[in-house]
């Protein structure tokens, strides 16, 4: 499939997340035109003027209904988006659905949620998955159609963002040496578990192994309150709670020793695959798919959801890499699988199109 002067419109294109401009690296260096929208009344006017032979490609589906304030709205915003979509596909133009999430986090419409991801897995192009586990995973809602489903992992971030020696961030933000840093950087929400974490942290934290907890990334009024109610009286927590500009995101990660993620229905997450980019293990919930993604990974470690404070704590006071192995291995990790490299995958994916039938 030649690119030039192919439409590639991506949905939604958040601006603060990187992933979209690193997936279409290689089709724009191919010739595509890549032309992004937030809303879904943008992406509807899109859809309207789109031409044979160009891409819409849906990542994240909140957007479509879940922002909706009722349920006759959010079947009205469906029934819309629906609607263009098989009007655009009529003249040719080409659906691909990337599975970023199960099911959106915090969903507010269920059953229209659930019909939006159906109808996209019947009528995509082409269904992107990053992890091998996801059609078992998302059985419980939808099915993906296994002749039309590509797995594209997430990439590392190398050579996105700069790097400071530890000594310089350790000594930004007061660390000794003997403090273990613990590190959450990220948009802090409900589902990610900083609950847990908070907890486990103040279990972990003795005076003869000190820890120190870092929470950077956006936080709302509401999640930022609990989080006060919350924070350890006796461990020494670092906070950020606004949005982390990209030249101060390597400042986090080189002060830290482990990262810890414990979302829960997680899917796929970027933060494991950032963390890895700057050398930082990290620290998971036991999720089959997550444990099966990464069981052969010696950077990634992973405490039991079953009992999930106890099992953090246990897992925070023995965590240790006085060799610097598991640093090393994370940072192996991102040189495996390189940002351009996915990029090149998806372009290689989309120039079968014009080969394979829906």
């Amino acid at each position: 499939m030649d690119l030039d002067g192919v439409t590639i419109f991506p949905f939604p294109a958040w601006s603060d997340n990187p992933y979209i401009n690193l997936l279409y690296l290689a089709p724009r260096a191919e010739g595509a035109i890549v032309e992004q929208a937030k809303e879904l009344d943008v992406l509807l006017e899109q859809l309207a003027r789109a031409r044979s032979r160009d891409i819409v490609h849906i990542h994240w589906t909140a957007p479509i209904c879940q922002t909706a304030d009722t349920e006759e709205e959010a079947e009205s915003r469906f029934a819309a988006f629906s609607a263009a979509i098989l009007l655009a596909k009529e003249r040719g133009v080409r659906l691909v659905w990337t599975v970023h999430n199960t099911i959106p986090h915090d969903v507010k419409f269920l059953e229209i949620e659930i019909r939006v991801n159906q109808f996209l897995s019947d009528q995509a192009r082409m269904v992107h998955i990053m992890n091998p586990a996801t059609p078992e995973t998302v059985a419980e809602f939808y099915t993906l159609p296994p002749d039309r489903t590509v797995t594209i992992p997430h990439s590392s971030y190398l050579g996105i963002y700069g790097t400071r020696p530890r000594t310089t961030a350790r000594e930004h933000f007061g660390i000794k040496d003997n403090e273990k840093v613990v590190l959450f950087l990220g948009q802090m929400r409900p589902y990610k578990g900083l609950g847990t974490l908070l907890r486990a942290v103040e279990l972990a934290h003795t005076d003869d192994a000190p820890l120190v907890l870092l929470l950077a990334g956006k936080t709302d009024a509401v999640v930022l309150e609990a989080i006060d109610s919350m924070l350890p009286p006796s461990v020494r927590v670092v906070r950020e709670h606004n949005y982390i500009d990209d030249l101060d995101i390597d400042l986090w990660f080189a002060a830290s020793d482990v990262a810890v993620f414990p979302y829960s229905r997680i899917l796929n997450s970027g933060s494991v695959q950032l963390a890895s980019t700057f050398g930082v293990p990290c620290i998971l919930p036991n999720e089959g798919h997550l444990v099966r993604q990464f069981a052969d990974e010696p950077w990634v470690s992973f405490y039991d959801r079953a009992d999930e404070v106890e099992s953090l704590a246990k897992a925070l006071r023995v965590w240790e890499d006085p060799s610097g192995h598991l640093s090393a291995a994370a940072r192996l990790a991102s040189v495996r699988y390189t940002p351009y490299r996915m990029s090149t995958d998806y372009l290689n994916a989309i120039r079968g199109f014009d080969t394979v039938a829906v």
